[in-house]
């Protein structure tokens, strides 16, 4: 989405942000499983530079490495870890959780690790349930009470969206206008390589901005399809190391406005028809260059379990036509074009964010297969932010972007699935569900959401993915495949599919020393 969208994605990230500013699949040729990472006897010192992610908030990249939350995700496990927490102990209803802090733990300036400090965090900017604060409170000074609003069943892998400022691997040191960011190893880090020496193990870390030479930089994520064939080469050679991970998390959508004049945008057979006519192993081939696998519905095969392999896409074009004319839209004055029984042109204006080269692609691809069944569609390419102010105010027909989901585990998007959710696009934030449908979603992402039980929230999450590809508020395409380059200076790198890709283990990242 966005950047506005992508930086809320980690509702944690804005305390954070208040912090650090006033403070000093085609067949691969390779097997797809990274390498094994090196645990031990790693390089000390040295230097890297990378890009930042187009897709990733420079905030949320600045708090992976300058910052530490109390659990996190392993990305490559997705297991929860205590982090800055020692250990934490659940009332039986699972309401409340006391966590006890680490010991003998210091922020960058040398300060102690106390719960004050921390509640102060979470309560400046505290994590949510359903958009419903946890409460947050300090028992002593090693000791936090949180109290859920609700039973929460990924409990508290939520912290991981909420950083500690100061506890992170690295410090930044600098800002330029070119975006070139540049941090330095934290002297008082608190956690240890598997040697027992103090990490990171890197002495500086750069982040250059956008525009960065690719030649230039020790690692990158932002792999565009057209680089694909060069860099496996390369890879080939020797000269770098390039990680196919497969499908990420995110997808991108079109999503219409259903509060538009025009009355079929807001019909649920008109968007199913529309779909159909979209053939999306083509559009994969496109648009992704072949490196995307077609997806029905906003979960993606990197969700691991959660997705749902059998949704149904099927592309029939004649089908789509007959389903248009049931809908009484006919090409009444044979322009080629359909029309509704009151001589209007099918016809809407598609927004799309400019620079996204992958969408704008996208967006012409389905332009011209609508064309094909007799529906108009305009390309408007808007600067991003001005395509955000145009959805907030509901002054669009279509729009076509990336949605963010920020963690595999569903509960933890319920913004998106709930309709009160603020990242419920297609009619964000409604006080009541506008339809029995939407109300069902709502009733089963909540039970996916309290239960404890996983075999219940499978039934649950699989049950709302069928209501959402049956009523299509949004329509899926095609899951892009992600891709990481590091030049062959890089050690331990643990790329995931969950961007920022490698930045999630910046502390074990490593230098080899030149030969």
């Amino acid at each position: 989405m966005w950047s506005a969208i992508a930086a809320a994605a980690v509702v944690g990230f804005a305390a954070f942000g208040i912090w650090w500013s006033t403070s000093p699949k085609p067949a691969v040729e390779k097997s797809t499983t990274p390498p094994p990472h090196v645990t031990f006897a790693l390089p000390r010192g040295g230097s890297l530079t990378g890009s930042l992610p187009a897709d990733v908030a420079e905030q949320q990249a600045i708090a992976l490495l300058t910052a530490a939350p109390l659990f996190r995700v392993n990305r490559s496990t997705d297991e929860v870890e205590a982090w800055l927490a020692e250990a934490s102990v659940s009332s039986t209803d699972k309401l409340v959780y006391t966590i006890k802090l680490r010991g003998s733990v210091t922020r960058a300036d040398g300060a102690a690790l106390v719960a004050e400090d921390v509640v102060s965090t979470l309560n400046a900017h505290p994590p949510t349930i359903a958009e419903k604060p946890v409460a947050a409170r300090a028992i002593d000074p090693q000791t936090i009470e949180l109290t859920f609003p609700s039973p929460f069943a990924p409990g508290l892998r939520v912290l991981d969206a909420i950083p500690i400022p100061g506890y992170g691997p690295f410090v930044m040191t600098g800002r330029a206008s070119s975006g070139r960011i540049t941090f330095a190893r934290n002297p008082h880090y608190w956690r240890q390589a598997p040697d027992g020496k103090p990490l990171p193990y890197l002495d500086e870390m750069v982040l250059e901005g956008r525009a960065a030479r690719p030649d230039q930089l020790d690692f990158n994520e932002n792999v565009r399809p057209s680089y694909y064939r060069s860099l496996r080469q390369a890879d080939d050679a020797g000269k770098l190391r390039l990680y196919d991970l497969g499908p990420g998390l995110d997808a991108d959508a079109m999503w219409m406005n259903r509060s538009s004049a025009k009355p079929w945008l807001s019909s649920d057979v008109f968007r199913q028809a529309i779909s159909t006519a979209i053939d999306r192993r083509a559009f994969c081939d496109t648009v992704f260059a072949g490196m995307c696998d077609p997806i029905a519905g906003p979960v993606t095969p990197g969700s691991g379990a959660w997705f749902m392999p059998d949704l149904p896409f099927g592309h029939d074009p004649a089908l789509a036509r007959a389903t248009l004319a049931g809908l009484g839209l006919q090409d009444r004055n044979r322009d080629g074009l359909l029309d509704d029984d009151q001589g209007r042109t099918v016809r809407f204006t598609l927004l799309v964010p400019r620079g996204r080269d992958t969408l704008e692609r996208g967006a012409v691809f389905l332009r011209d297969e609508w064309k094909k069944i007799g529906i108009a569609v305009d390309v408007t390419t808007l600067d991003p932010s001005v395509l955000q102010g145009r959805w907030q105010k509901g002054d669009y027909d279509a729009i076509y972007d990336r949605l963010p989901m920020r963690d595999s585990d569903p509960a933890m998007n319920l913004d998106f699935w709930l309709s009160s959710g603020s990242r419920h696009m297609w009619n964000p934030r409604q006080p009541n569900p506008a339809t029995e449908w939407e109300a069902h979603i709502d009733q089963l992402m909540m039970k996916q959401s309290t239960t404890f039980d996983r075999v219940e929230r499978a039934q649950a999450f699989a049950e709302a993915q069928r209501v959402f590809a049956e009523h299509m508020p949004a329509i899926y395409f095609g899951a892009p495949y992600m891709y990481v380059a590091t030049s062959m200076r890089v050690l331990n790198a643990r790329p995931v599919r969950q961007r920022p890709a490698l930045l999630w283990n910046a502390e074990g990242l490593a230098a080899a020393k030149p030969q």
